[in-house]
């Protein structure tokens, strides 16, 4: 166990509302830890037993079949975290966790961290608002599925990831097509193929896990 200092969870946004003796409970029940890439942190329909910020890195939320298949839930960033469900009353995890880069987190025991944030109405609203955009999103990528076809889902990922930069835009987090494929639902043969066709047309540029979006891309496929 690593400990972590008060200044880190003075800064963390949703413990900024905490009294000073409170952030002296929250350092003595925190717990920090560094994981390299590809760990699993949490298994679906485990016990949610701790609550995770993120401090640096990435963490990617999937679900799973027993063939291994997966599906990308979203991915977590630095001030992000999970295991909120267990503050809020549910006692499994609803998702599987894996890191992505290297990972610095903090987290805490769930039966310890409700007693405090009991006393703090605002923290546990700001949790909900942020589990409703969570749903919302969720939602909006159900309706995706439900509505558009493989190339239709791609093209919004990749317009969500991407960033205006030196007048094109540019995806500056590096992604594999197996990431890209569970991303969207669809098998990694698939997700390849229509990147060669984009490239080959001149829509995009895909180079070492690196692509720039270089004209509008089509509509359909």
């Amino acid at each position: 166990m690593s400990i972590i200092k008060k200044n880190t969870l003075h800064n963390i946004p949703l413990f900024s509302r905490l009294a000073e003796k409170d952030i002296e409970l929250l350092h003595r029940i925190a717990n920090k830890k560094a994981f390299p890439k590809n760990v699993i942190l949490a298994h679906e329909g485990e016990p949610l037993e701790r609550f995770c910020i993120l401090l640096s890195g990435s963490v990617k939320e999937y679900l799973s079949d027993i063939n291994g298949k997966e599906i990308t839930l979203g991915i977590l960033k630095q001030s992000d975290y999970f295991g909120e469900l267990s503050l809020l009353g549910h006692t499994t995890q609803s998702a599987s966790i894996v890191t992505t880069e290297n990972v610095l987190l903090v987290s805490f025991p769930v039966i310890a961290l409700k007693a405090l944030l009991h006393r703090y109405p605002g923290v546990c609203e700001q949790l909900s608002k942020d589990l409703a955009a969570k749903v919302h999103e969720l939602t909006t990528k159900l309706k995706d599925f439900a509505l558009c076809d493989v190339y239709g889902r791609l093209i919004r990922i990749l317009h969500s990831m991407a960033t205006q930069k030196n007048g094109c835009l540019l995806i500056e987090e590096k992604v594999t097509q197996k990431e890209l494929a569970s991303r969207v639902g669809a098998s990694q043969k698939m997700v390849a193929r229509i990147l060669k066709d984009l490239s080959s047309g001149g829509y995009i540029k895909y180079d070492k896990k690196l692509i720039s979006i270089e004209k509008k891309l089509p509509e359909y496929y």
